[in-house]
């Protein structure tokens, strides 16, 4: 079974506010996101999501196990070109790939189809009413739904805990900051929890021959459940992950994203006397690395013949 949204939307795009800066105490630091007007930046993401999936029909006598897999990915440039009282207004992004693999049960190899939004620009940002308003830049038009994920702001940023924090501090994320967090891509009004933990400050640096940089590493847990449709009997989609977010202290932005868990697909269907019953579980990774104002150039990578290049190793590997 094909899940009712590509899962893409845990690791979409995006840039967020840009405030006035926040007192500190000796101690504590303060892990609010700063934008300048012209700010640019280089994100790669990457959902990988694999199911053993098992389908009973008692009535039928059917009990049958298969595979699927879904891959998302998404390259983009960013460049903020609005500010608006202290906070981000408009972004411009330019996607050079983006493109979902399909794998359905039985087939032998993944099937990419490139996404609307390959290749493509669009702005992102918020009207003089402060709502979102996510437009293309340039013919043809774009699918609403496709760009309904698109976002003014890091979705990974909704995390960040309000006030500075000390080594140490955790907090936990629930209703719309964990929604914004995630996305549509668990299901309708998905509901859950993700437990933060600030575990250190750590020097790192993240491209080979870069200098090091110290970064907030934010330790996350997530359990989140959303339904895969109106319906009443609607698959549920279950996502437990773990991992870390990196934050640039010097920078005052998300740079890295490494989560890997399960996820678990459940149905139960009943027509007259018969209960169908679906169950599917498999291991879910979700990478996503930011690179301010770009990442260090590679040489490019060939075509493959579905016209894409081969698929990019995952963020930050």
């Amino acid at each position: 079974m094909r899940l009712a949204r590509p899962l893409g939307a845990v690791l979409a795009p995006v840039l967020l506010v840009a405030g006035a800066a926040t007192a500190q105490d000796e101690g504590t630091h303060d892990l609010a996101p700063r934008y300048a007007l012209g700010d640019k930046q280089e994100v790669e993401a990457r959902m990988d999501l694999l199911l053993k999936i098992r389908l009973q029909l008692a009535t039928a006598r059917i009990d049958r196990t298969s595979e699927q897999e879904q891959v998302v990915v998404r390259r983009y440039r960013d460049e903020l070109t609005k500010v608006k009282d202290g906070h981000v207004a408009e972004v411009e992004r330019s996607f050079a790939e983006a493109w979902d693999g399909l794998r359905l049960p039985g087939a032998g190899a993944l099937t990419r189809e490139l996404s609307p939004l390959h290749q493509r620009r669009i702005v992102v940002g918020l009207d003089d009413e402060g709502r979102r308003r996510v437009r293309p830049k340039g013919d043809p038009p774009i699918p609403v739904d496709v760009l309904d994920e698109e976002l003014h702001t890091e979705r990974y940023e909704a995390i960040l805990p309000k006030e500075p924090v000390a080594v140490g501090a955790e907090w936990r994320i629930e209703g719309d900051r964990l929604r914004r967090t995630l996305g549509k891509g668990l299901g309708q009004q998905a509901e859950g929890r993700i437990v933060c933990r600030f575990v250190e400050v750590r020097e790192l640096a993240l491209d080979e021959g870069a200098p090091k940089e110290r970064y907030a590493v934010i330790s996350v847990d997530i359990d989140a459940t959303g339904a895969q449709g109106d319906e009443e009997d609607a698959p549920r989609f279950r996502a437990t992950l773990v991992g870390e977010v990196l934050f640039s202290l010097e920078r005052r932005k998300v740079a890295k994203v490494d989560l890997q868990g399960e996820g678990r697909l459940r149905q139960t269907r009943r027509e007259g006397e018969s209960v169908l019953e679906l169950d599917g579980k498999g291991p879910l990774t979700v990478h996503k690395r930011a690179w301010f104002p770009e990442r260090p150039r590679t040489p490019p990578r060939p075509k493959e013949p579905d016209g894409l290049p081969p698929e990019p190793p995952r963020p930050g590997r």
